[in-house]
């Protein structure tokens, strides 16, 4: 997948502030505590080769104005980006709570 554009508040799950020309990205799957699971957006450069435990089964994306959604063949719902509001799905939260790795 290649994206670009704004990537403010962590929406798009890279931490660079813009991608201006499309660019390859896939994500690397990280398991946490009871089960839960995090991605890791992982920017492919040149020929680098794609991480062995990387997702490359993503069914549907989406991006808001301050945040983005990933769906897997598996039917996992990765949610990043500001989580006030219920953005994310999230109980209401602080202005300022970003999740920029998605999970």
């Amino acid at each position: 997948m290649y994206i670009w554009g704004s990537t403010a508040n962590g929406k798009m799950g890279v931490s660079r502030d813009n991608i201006e020309v499309p660019t390859e990205v896939c994500w690397q799957e990280k398991e946490l505590d009871d089960d839960q699971v995090e991605l890791r957006t992982v920017i492919l450069r040149d020929e680098m080769k794609r991480p062995s435990n990387s997702i490359n089964k993503i069914r549907c994306i989406e991006w808001g104005e301050e945040h983005g959604l990933l769906l897997d063949k598996k039917g996992r719902l990765f949610g990043m980006g500001r989580t006030n509001q219920g953005l994310l799905g999230l109980e209401d939260r602080e202005f300022d709570d970003i999740v920029t790795n998605p999970k």
